[in-house]
């Protein structure tokens, strides 16, 4: 459970005969109880904190916490909002997790794939990355091991300079640049309360602005800003479980549904102009980006009908700035173009190159990319390339290690 005002959580036991909950330590992760090693000794409790592997003697018998937390591993992968965490122990001495995310860089690419510069040092995971419209900052989410979560930082373009925009215990994901630079919305789970979509002051003078939603409470991830600062896109999921691409009135502080069918769409992308969308949706069967005309009176709307742009799978979509062009990743992660000349009128993929590594459709990662201003350069992490850490097995792990 979550520990009211406290940076992390607490763990609790209670009995069936009397449910009233006895707080035991801080985690924050779940917790796995051990049996004892030998009759008449101690069990123990495995849980996270602050990115480590501990265990703590637990006396079952009488509910009570029997010696100090000892250490096991360091980095452990977790996850902070859901208590989530890579690490499982047997009823007959055997543990086993996975230590750390692998590193990888974020770095910039031609449009025939080729490395033409790095943004910043390699990290153990980059998350959602957008570039500014002038073109002269990146922001993106980055993972902390010790808050397990993700938070949100600026880097300049070349890489010389960055700064941390957000901060644990939240979590922040897919960040989006305002028309003028000035503000950043974001996808925000608070440790206590629903998940939610803040507009946040780069410069850190304003408090964030958080919407209301139209509705349930949903995950709020933005995805696109228009070019006239109205309007915010969001998702309510990632990938197939998304269900509703939502829009947040930017004015108003409220979002409401604007993609509403019976299947899964997500990733809406504003056309420069304001004309027209590109966003995702599995409509065939397939995710495949599509093309709609986009009406903003007298409440944002799609109109009209929709129009399939790529042809054998895609799943995120990106529009260059003067609007000639929209960008979309194949789910064999080719990276492909389409002219456009208008609303609705397009010209037929071509591919531009092949994203080395594991494709990353699918996977537990929210990989993203960008598209320069001019659409001649594209920024993402190096992830696919970088295998995942290999889980630890230990055998007899409580004669191994001091109690």
């Amino acid at each position: 459970m979550y520990d009211e005002g406290a940076p992390h959580g607490a763990a609790v036991v209670a009995e069936y005969a009397n449910p009233k909950p006895v707080r035991l330590m801080q985690t924050d992760s779940r917790v796995e109880y051990a049996l004892p090693p030998r009759p008449g000794e101690p069990g123990d409790l495995l849980f996270i904190r602050d990115g480590n592997l501990l265990a703590q003697p637990f006396d079952a018998a009488q509910l009570r916490l029997a010696g100090d937390s000892f250490p096991i591993a360091q980095n452990v992968v977790y996850y902070g909002p859901t208590l989530a965490a890579c690490f499982s122990v047997s009823d007959n001495g055997v543990l086993v997790y996975q230590p750390d995310f692998p590193v990888s860089d974020l770095k910039w690419y031609d449009r025939g794939g080729n490395e033409v510069g790095t943004v910043a040092r390699p990290v153990r995971q980059w998350g959602n990355v957008r570039i500014s419209r002038d073109g002269r900052r990146v922001a993106t989410a980055v993972w902390s091991p010790t808050g397990g979560a993700t938070s949100i930082w600026s880097f300049d373009a070349d890489g010389r300079e960055s700064r941390q925009i957000t901060f644990p215990p939240d979590v922040h994901r897919r960040p989006v640049w305002s028309p003028d630079g000035t503000h950043i919305a974001v996808g925000a789970s608070p440790k206590v309360g629903g998940p939610r979509v803040a507009v946040l002051d780069v410069s850190g003078a304003e408090p964030p602005k958080v919407f209301a939603f139209v509705g349930d409470s949903h995950p709020a991830l933005p995805t696109d800003w228009s070019s006239d600062g109205r309007f915010i896109a969001l998702d309510d999921g990632v990938q197939q479980e998304q269900q509703t691409g939502w829009i947040a009135d930017v004015a108003g502080g409220k979002a409401m549904p604007f993609l509403k069918n019976n299947f899964a769409q997500w990733g809406t992308a504003f056309s420069p102009d304001g004309k027209q969308v590109a966003f995702v949706s599995l409509e065939s069967g397939r995710p495949e980006v599509y093309l709609q005309a986009f009406e903003p009176e007298p409440t944002p709307h799609v109109a009209g009908e929709r129009r399939q742009v790529s042809r054998d799978g895609a799943w995120l979509v990106r529009w260059c700035q003067d609007g000639h062009e929209v960008y979309f990743l194949g789910l064999d992660n080719q990276m492909l173009a389409a002219a456009v000349r208008g609303v609705l009128d397009f010209g037929e993929p071509k591919a531009l190159f092949r994203i080395a590594g594991v494709p990353q459709y699918s996977t537990t990662r929210d990989f993203q990319f960008d598209v320069s201003p001019d659409g001649q350069r594209f920024i993402f992490p190096t992830t696919g390339l970088v295998p995942p850490p290999p889980f630890t097995v230990i055998e007899n792990w409580q004669g191994k290690f001091h109690r």
